[in-house]
């Protein structure tokens, strides 16, 4: 994949990631045992992408 030009293709790029993460998520969840320290590094880096996406979605507007 190319480096994102515009600020457009950055978000995409973030919300693919996030969609990403939010699938590894899911299938650490369930897992008949889950391993709680991935789930809580999984929901980790949702968050960080959820918060830089919402930022940016504000810078844009």
């Amino acid at each position: 994949m190319t480096e994102p030009t515009t600020a457009m293709e950055y978000l995409a790029l973030l919300k693919l990631k996030h969609a990403e993460w939010d699938k590894l998520l899911k299938a650490e969840q369930e897992r008949p045992q889950p391993d709680a320290f991935l789930v809580a590094q999984y929901k980790k880096h949702k968050l960080s992408l959820k918060d830089e996406i919402e930022q940016l979605e504000k810078a844009l507007l």
